[in-house]
């Protein structure tokens, strides 16, 4: 595999750490092999990291530092990150849906809003390998915005989901079931709208990845794009253009009732 292509660290955070571990590597003259080797990791994950595709964890930061004899330098990148803007964004995305007047998502995976503590907790069990961080945080994180819609004054909401996500088995069945139920539930509520995408939608639908429109107070309305750099949208022009996205996409999802019905025989056949 040949090496990472070169970044512009002024891109973000992530970038210049992966610009930082580039040139301590280049230094020691070492290819991504030979350092992987060093630290225990794959070839790969020191692509990802050099790309920007991926952080590592305190830990692996640390391991890179000693094996690269950095003094300390990439942990000062990994310490940068997690005091940055790029590692701010869980706050922002928790004020801008506490003033939400209408949220429409679309994902892989079970909607952030929708998860239920077990699944929630499976799921960033998962990825502590590759984002770090304190598990327990981004639980108490994420459980708060799960209230936001049991509020009196929750904001409606409207998720498409891809039918994977229904068999994609995230912490067991028993969790599987739990959070299946719980859709169920959810969906019952008069400000809650769920549809599930089928296998044969449209081909395009695998380039969309995580997508959250909110409109505010005043008619303003932004998006996040999701990934491991995310990103806000606030121009209206491209806005406009994410919301006809959105539409195409709930035209080929399946009524709400018919995704309820599909979620129901899923809960009979896949977790009795």
């Amino acid at each position: 595999m040949p090496d990472s292509k070169r970044l512009d660290p002024s891109r973000s955070f992530v970038a210049q750490f992966g610009v930082k571990l580039r040139a301590l590597r280049d230094q020691r003259g070492w290819s991504q092999a030979k350092l992987a080797g060093k630290v225990f990791l794959s070839h790969a994950r020191i692509a990802q990291f050099e790309s920007g595709e991926s952080m590592p964890s305190q830990r692996h930061a640390q391991a890179l530092d000693e094996a690269l004899g950095a003094g300390g330098a990439l942990l000062d990148e990994w310490d940068k990150l997690n005091d940055s803007p790029d590692a701010k964004w869980a706050q922002k995305l928790v004020g801008v849906e506490a003033k939400a007047l209408e949220i429409r998502h679309f994902s892989d995976l079970v909607p952030a809003l929708l998860q239920t503590e077990g699944y929630a907790r499976a799921i960033l069990a998962e990825s502590m390998e590759f984002y770090g961080g304190d598990l327990e945080a981004k639980m108490r994180y994420r459980i708060q915005r799960r209230a936001l819609l049991d509020r009196p004054d929750a904001p409606t909401f409207m998720g498409l989901l891809k039918e994977s996500a229904l068999s994609w088995v995230v912490g067991g069945t028993g969790v599987m079931r739990e959070q299946l139920l719980d859709l169920l539930r959810m969906a019952r509520k008069s400000h809650v709208s769920i549809q599930v995408v089928p296998f044969v939608g449209p081909r395009f639908l695998s380039d969309v990845g995580m997508l959250t429109i909110t409109r505010l107070p005043g008619g303003r309305e932004v998006v996040y794009r999701g990934g491991v750099q995310g990103a806000w949208v606030t121009n209206r022009a491209a806005i406009a253009e994410y919301a006809v996205l959105y539409e195409r996409v709930q035209r080929g999802a399946l009524s709400p009732c018919d995704s309820m019905t599909l979620i129901d025989k899923v809960l009979g056949e896949k977790y009795p």
